[in-house]
């Protein structure tokens, strides 16, 4: 349990200074705890350095920016630790796969990497990755009684392991995308696990979700560039009704989630 407490302070610290300098040894200092140590516990729970995490994060938070606000690109860079606009393009499309501009033309959702939050253990006793979803129980609430479409890239383990993990972040850029563009402005998407995503449809009709699922699809096996290779990406899942009725219990609700994604 203590693990859990030091490790929500070091994601809460993070969080609060995206825009500022920040070092390991600024966030072990302010968890009490010592910069190797935390290291290695962040690692181990959430197979990812605190450095790279960082980095995802700024570039999650400047893509928000890039959409909701007007601002230039430079200073939306600067803001984030960027020192130059090539720096940041760089950054930018090595994880979006598109430049700044590219992406604020031609997008509308940003957060491909949320918060972290601590991992919870599903039914099969698989320990999953999972995502600060506070926004998603309000939408929930709001979208009762429609239909959720519930996404999962096909594959992303071996994918990672065969091309490695920048390859894998061009891989859910473009399942990111695929769902986007099926995206209308009433419905909300959310990334809710390392290949997990919901599009909430505000549909009452099962047909239309239905519709928008089989559209998302049809560009299944259309491929991804990386690493001067043609890449194959897939999407596989299901849809299931809102019933806020039942409760919101995370664990529940996130399995439930995740599995009609895989189509269980």
């Amino acid at each position: 349990m203590e693990s859990f407490a030091v490790l929500t302070s070091a994601l809460d610290y993070i969080e609060g200074n995206l825009n500022e300098e920040i070092s390991q040894e600024d966030i072990a200092r302010h968890c009490s705890y010592s910069v190797s140590s935390l290291q290695k516990m962040f690692k181990r729970v959430f197979h990812i350095g605190i450095a790279d995490y960082i980095g995802r994060r700024r570039i999650t938070a400047a893509s928000r920016e890039l959409i909701t606000t007007d601002d230039n690109i430079l200073d939306i860079a600067l803001k984030y630790g960027y020192n130059s606009h090539e720096v940041f393009s760089r950054a930018f499309t090595r994880i979006w796969g598109e430049t700044p501009s590219q992406y604020r033309k031609n997008r509308t959702f940003s957060e491909i990497y949320p918060k972290l939050d601590i991992p919870i253990t599903n039914s099969g006793g698989h320990t999953m990755k999972k995502f600060d979803l506070t926004g998603l129980y309000e939408a929930l609430r709001e979208m009762d009684g429609t239909y959720a479409i519930c996404f999962d890239m096909c594959n992303l383990l071996p994918f990672n392991e065969k091309y490695g993990r920048n390859a894998g972040d061009v891989a859910i850029a473009e399942c990111l995308k695929r769902i986007d563009n099926e995206k209308e402005e009433d419905m909300i998407m959310f990334r809710i696990g390392g290949d997990e995503f919901v599009l909430l449809t505000n549909r009452t009709d099962l047909s239309e979700a239905e519709a928008i699922r089989n559209r998302v699809f049809s560009h299944n096996e259309e491929t991804v560039t990386f690493g001067g290779e043609e890449l194959p990406v897939s999407l596989h899942g299901g849809i299931m009704k809102l019933n806020t009725a039942r409760g919101l219990r995370y664990s529940k609700l996130f399995t439930e989630l995740v599995e009609a994604g895989r189509g269980n």
